[in-house]
């Protein structure tokens, strides 16, 4: 689909009951969603042919977060304090930082470093 109306649903309860959001839509069709960790709560990033978008509050209302297409993403582990090195390993990757990949057409790959300390991610857009 090209619209954002219907896009996304949302359950609190398994699966048993949907309903749709109450804020902002996602920016059109999205193929994949992952769910990571900011400033303490829930950051869910939406990906798909015409761009991404991100969630603070749990789904209920989405903001466009950049335009070029991906097929899926998924957040990287955390560093474990004794471990030296992790998928998530980088010079600018901090304890604090949250760290995603995600992989679009042609061979596209994309790594996205979120840092809560700075309150802005990788590209210099603040996180609302």
């Amino acid at each position: 689909p090209e619209t954002n109306i219907g896009c996304v649903a949302l359950t609190r309860d398994g699966g048993v009951s949907w309903r749709a959001p109450t804020g902002r839509q996602v920016s059109g069709f999205r193929a994949c969603v992952a769910c990571g960790v900011y400033r303490g709560g829930p950051l869910l990033i939406a990906v798909g042919r015409n761009g991404s978008d991100y969630s603070l509050d749990g789904g209920e209302s989405w903001h466009p977060l950049s335009t070029p297409r991906y097929h899926a993403i998924e957040f990287a582990p955390k560093r474990k304090p004794d471990t030296e090195s992790s998928l998530a390993t980088s010079p600018r990757v901090t304890d604090s930082t949250t760290v995603a990949w995600s992989v679009g057409p042609e061979g596209t790959i994309a790594h996205w470093s979120i840092a809560s300390s700075r309150d802005q991610n990788e590209a210099g857009k603040p996180l609302r």
